[in-house]
């Protein structure tokens, strides 16, 4: 091998073209461009151009790069709201469930409704405008010099679409924050950081994880909580407008939650002059709520879908598999378990005789690849508990 493509040399070049990168605050525009692969979405039709899911393959050492800015990005990240959980230290999915869930339950402590709107945002990380998004670095304090290279890493982006043995041509970018980057959906949050708040106290609350927006708001009445919202909803369809984000209202949801009364007549809710469907459960970060938060629903499809994994597995950790058991044992936990236990803290209430009966179903199936109980009766479950 020659001194010139000797590992330690490459690397060291590739820290002086780093260094000069960070000197001038610059992306290079060879970094920039992204190779779009088309993957069919299950069910779409594939004649038309929203049956694809684009899949984006950017510069590894664009990449790299990008590892490095984030060093320098994330001393302000403390700056992004609290109600934001997304791509942040000691927050998760299951963190923001549990707030939503304690929220509902205190709600139905007092007999109070709760009006749960979840949000659909359109094409959200494809929206962003860079201008506002640069506004909004130069307005939280960000250091000049990492906007400065921020704003290089967003401009004169490019890309072009592989089919097949199929190239397109190449193609700017004038907005977004690049699918399939480092800094993308870091830039996605400050972006939305100013979302407005519904300012209620303790009768509203506001979840967020990257785009995925919730609101809560509790009143003695349904008809009051909807009427709030609504209220609420001015502020965010100014908010929309002027920073060029677009909610999708009739792909939004509203669920009232309510421990015993029936709700009859609701007025609707409007999202820019269209009405926001009411529905009776909703999927909000993998987890089914049903208006009376019973966990039935989510029970049944967590218990449906492992059983599919589940079977789909059997023939390599079945009881005649050669496999050792511990390598049964690791493929249920990396493949079965996180289907049975995500976000069990904030479903933890549904262990009742109602519910775990259904997941005791589950027990044979899960007893055949390891030829033993792993697991004990309901009965001594009942009594524990």
């Amino acid at each position: 091998m020659s001194a010139a493509f000797h590992p330690n040399n490459i690397i060291c070049k590739l820290i002086s073209i780093i260094n000069a990168c960070f000197t001038h605050n610059y992306f290079p525009i060879s970094w920039k461009q992204a190779k779009i692969f088309l993957l069919p979405k299950p069910g779409k039709d594939s004649s038309k151009p929203d049956g694809y899911r684009p899949i984006s393959l950017l510069s590894s050492l664009g990449k790299i790069y990008e590892r490095l800015i984030l060093t320098r990005l994330e001393p302000y990240l403390p700056l992004l709201p609290d109600e934001q959980y997304s791509f942040r230290k000691n927050l998760s999915t299951t963190r923001q469930l549990v707030r939503i869930v304690e929220f509902i339950g205190a709600a139905f402590h007092n007999k109070q409704s709760v009006a749960l709107l979840m949000l659909d945002v359109a094409k959200a990380f494809d929206r962003v405008w860079h201008e506002g998004l640069i506004f909004k670095l130069i307005n939280m304090g960000l250091q000049r010099e990492l906007i400065l290279l921020i704003y290089s890493f967003l401009q004169h982006r490019t890309f072009y679409v592989i089919q097949g043995n199929e190239k397109s041509n190449i193609k700017p970018i004038r907005s977004s924050v690049p699918q399939g980057s480092i800094l993308g959906p870091i830039l996605y949050l400050f972006y939305i950081s100013d979302f407005p708040k519904p300012n209620l106290n303790h009768y509203s609350l506001l979840a967020c994880y990257a785009d995925d927006t919730a609101i809560a708001i509790k009143s003695i009445q349904a008809k009051q909580a909807i009427a709030k919202m609504q209220q609420y909803l001015h502020s965010v369809e100014d908010w929309c407008t002027n920073w060029r984000v677009k909610i999708n209202a009739t792909k939004s949801q509203l669920l009232i939650l309510n421990k015993s009364k029936k709700f009859n007549n609701l007025q609707d809710l409007l999202l820019f002059q269209e009405p926001v469907p009411i529905v009776s459960k909703a999927k909000y970060l993998g987890i089914i709520l049903n208006s009376k938060l019973t966990w039935s629903d989510h029970i049944q499809s967590v218990k449906n879908k492992a059983l599919g994994i589940m079977i789909r597995f059997l023939p390599v950790i079945g009881k005649y598999s050669n496999l050792s058991l511990r390598t049964k044992r690791h493929i249920y936990t990396s493949c079965i378990r996180p289907i049975l236990c995500y976000a069990s803290p904030a479903w933890n209430t549904a262990t009742y005789y109602t519910h775990i009966t259904k997941l005791a179903g589950y027990n044979p199936v899960v007893e055949h690849p390891f030829k033993s109980h792993l697991t004990p009766s309901i009965t001594i479950l009942l009594i524990r508990q």
